[in-house]
């Protein structure tokens, strides 16, 4: 015969019935081996190589075209691919001697099995991957090997050959091994596995203290504060074994003269105290400092910020905090507001004040909660008023505004007032329904609270002079907070 059939191939899809499949290219013989090749191909790419006589039957027609039928109809939608199967062969044998004329049709048959053959490597080469005809390229070779397992084939950065990478390796930056841990996960909740998130949270920023937070080791039965930023600690927490936190509850400190060195020396008792910046609050042990010493820390220690103790002077009390060691302390200075600190003393808090007599020695007071009483009462003005409104120093705490609680008296051998004001409300004109002393040819008194100035001064006026007598005795003063 003549081949002119240029098909090579017959590719068919199962319906899941049907058992006859034609081909439509040349067939030799029915001859198992020497037919063709049928596979079979499932949904997922997995082929199967079928066998002649236990797969299916071969049905060959005169013209060398034909059918093959299985002997069970293929799974529905499985791919079917028909083959030429010539083998590489050559069996037509040439008698030499002889009468025989040319053999001529077993000769034919020989050129159809070589036509065929080539036909079936044509077949092969055209599902081969090739060069481009103007390509000098030669000798391609695929990397595979064991160590390329699960990698993927790529041109070399020269583009001469063939190289294996990491799928996640594609790109302009490699990628850590450990992001290709993380590449692979097909949900939300396998990513967060992977970074170390619980699942139901969200991935947090970095931030110092949430770190310092998660460093604290130990933390059973503890709650954190913090020392700093970034920089934690562990507090033992309330309950009903333990004080531990009760101090930081509103306890005030309080002052007086130590019973041993009472000219000296003052104690502070125990309690908390909100720094002077409102940033936090500390804790203070009670002790005793001394005023005629410099500052040294820890109780029955020196006191003073800066220079000597002085005659006639006001002190003033603070309590001081080392936010790195976490040590509270006490401490003295002339200065009201802002108190010469020891090396690493960043916190401060006033407690109240004190002063010296013409002596050196500490003026003996209590305190009964905020208010400061004298235990001798100083009798500041004995002098006659003036009828403009005039200021006067009363014994009161020097460079701060508290509530002074006065005496004062007045006796008359005629009609007088006298008011008593805060130099804060010298703007005031005072009147005669206002008026805090009245007498006419009597005496009379009255205990008032007014607030001073930074200069320890109240305001008087007179409503006629001369004011024969009058008095002004200073009990104490409170705190304005």
């Amino acid at each position: 015969m003549t081949i002119t059939n240029t098909i090579l191939r017959n590719d068919y899809v199962a319906n899941g019935s049907s058992t006859v499949f034609s081909f439509t290219f040349i067939v030799l013989s029915e001859t198992a081996g020497y037919t063709i090749q049928v596979i079979t191909t499932d949904l997922i790419g997995a082929e199967t190589v079928k066998t002649q006589g236990v797969d299916y039957t071969v049905q060959l027609n005169d013209n060398g075209l034909g059918t093959i039928t299985f002997l069970t109809a293929p799974i529905l939608n499985h791919k079917i691919t028909l083959l030429s199967n010539v083998p590489n062969t050559q069996e037509t044998d040439y008698i030499k001697s002889g009468t025989d004329k040319f053999p001529a049709e077993s000769h034919e048959k020989a050129l159809d099995k070589l036509t065929l053959i080539s036909k079936q490597f044509l077949e092969k080469f055209n599902r081969i991957v090739s060069l481009p005809k103007s390509s000098t390229l030669s000798n391609i070779e695929f990397p595979i090997n064991a160590s390329n397992a699960n990698q993927i084939l790529v041109i070399n950065n020269d583009g001469t050959n063939l190289t294996t990478k990491d799928l996640a390796d594609i790109g302009l930056a490699p990628v850590s091994a450990y992001a290709k841990t993380l590449l692979d996960d097909t949900t939300a909740n396998e990513a967060r596995t992977t970074l170390g998130v619980a699942i139901g949270s969200e991935v947090q920023a970095y931030n110092a203290n949430l770190q310092a937070l998660a460093g604290l080791a130990g933390a059973s039965n503890k709650l954190p504060y913090f020392t700093g930023s970034g920089a934690m600690a562990l507090q033992d927490r309330l309950a009903t074994a333990t004080n531990q936190g009760l101090t930081y509850l509103n306890n005030p400190i309080t002052i007086a003269n130590n019973a041993t060195d009472p000219d000296n020396d003052i104690d502070f008792t125990a309690g908390n105290f909100e720094f002077s910046d409102f940033s936090d609050k500390a804790v203070l042990s009670a002790l005793t400092k001394r005023l005629d010493a410099s500052w040294t820390a820890g109780t029955n220690q020196g006191g003073l910020d800066t220079g000597t103790k002085a005659n006639s002077t006001w002190y003033h009390c603070y309590a001081i905090y080392n936010p790195t060691s976490g040590i509270s302390d006490a401490i003295f200075s002339t200065n009201a507001t802002n108190p010469t600190l020891p090396a690493g003393y960043t916190k401060y808090a006033l407690i109240e004040s004190i002063k010296t007599n013409s002596s050196g020695n500490i003026l003996p007071f209590y305190q009964i909660g905020d208010y400061i009483s004298w235990k001798t009462k100083p009798k500041d003005i004995t002098s006659g008023l003036s009828t403009s409104l005039t200021p006067h120093s009363i014994s009161t705490p020097l460079g701060r505004n508290v509530m002074a609680k006065i005496r004062a008296t007045l006796f008359t051998g005629g009609a007088s007032t006298v008011n008593i004001l805060s130099p804060l409300d010298n703007s005031l004109t005072p009147i005669s329904s206002e008026n805090d002393l009245v007498s006419q040819n009597y005496t009379t008194s009255i205990e008032k609270q007014v607030i001073t100035d930074t200069s320890s001064q109240i305001s008087i006026i007179a409503s006629a002079a001369p004011v024969n007598s009058f008095t002004l005795f200073t009990f104490g003063w409170k705190k304005i907070k």
